[in-house]
C-alpha cells in the first residue's frame, strides 16, 4: 500500500525548512560581519562564511527570477534603491577599514559598486521577464 502524506504537515514541514535556511544564511552573514569587523581577522579566516553566504544568496535571488517570483514589485523604485545601498555599503565598509585614502577613490569605488549591482540586478530582471514571457504570455 502507497503511503500517504497529510498536505498540512508537508507544507509545516516546508515552511520550518524555509525559515531555518534564512536563519542560518543570515547567521553567516553576522558572523562574517563579526569576525572581520570585531575580531579584525584576515578575509581567509572567514572566507569560506562568506563565501556559503554568497553562494545562498545568488541561489535564492536566481531561483525565485527562474521560478517566476517579480524581485522587483509593481515600483521601479527598488530597482534602483538596492544598488545604491549595496555600492553605499561597500564604500562604507572601505572607509571603516581605511583603505579609501581620497575622495577620487571613494567615488571610483562607489561607482564601480554601483555598475556591478545595477548589471546584476538588471540580468536579475531581464532573467524574470523572460520567465514571465514563456509562462504567462502561454496561457
Amino acid at each position: 500500500m502507497k503511503r500517504q502524506f497529510d498536505e498540512r504537515i508537508v507544507e509545516t514541514k516546508r515552511k520550518i525548512s524555509s525559515r531555518a535556511f534564512y536563519i542560518m544564511l543570515w547567521g553567516f552573514l553576522v558572523v562574517t560581519l563579526y569576525r572581520q569587523f570585531y575580531l579584525n581577522q584576515e578575509f581567509s579566516d572567514y572566507g569560506d562564511y562568506f563565501i556559503i553566504w554568497i553562494a545562498a544568496s545568488f541561489y535564492v535571488a536566481f531561483g525565485e527570477v527562474l521560478q517566476g517570483v517579480n524581485p522587483f514589485g509593481s515600483s521601479r523604485y527598488k530597482f534602483w534603491a538596492v544598488p545604491l545601498m549595496m555600492a553605499g555599503s561597500i564604500l562604507a565598509v572601505q572607509i571603516f577599514q581605511g583603505t579609501v585614502v581620497s575622495f577620487v577613490e571613494g567615488v571610483l569605488t562607489f561607482v564601480i559598486a554601483l555598475i556591478c549591482s545595477s548589471v546584476t540586478l538588471y540580468v536579475l530582471f531581464l532573467l524574470y521577464r523572460r520567465w514571465e514571457k514563456r509562462n504567462v504570455d502561454s496561457d
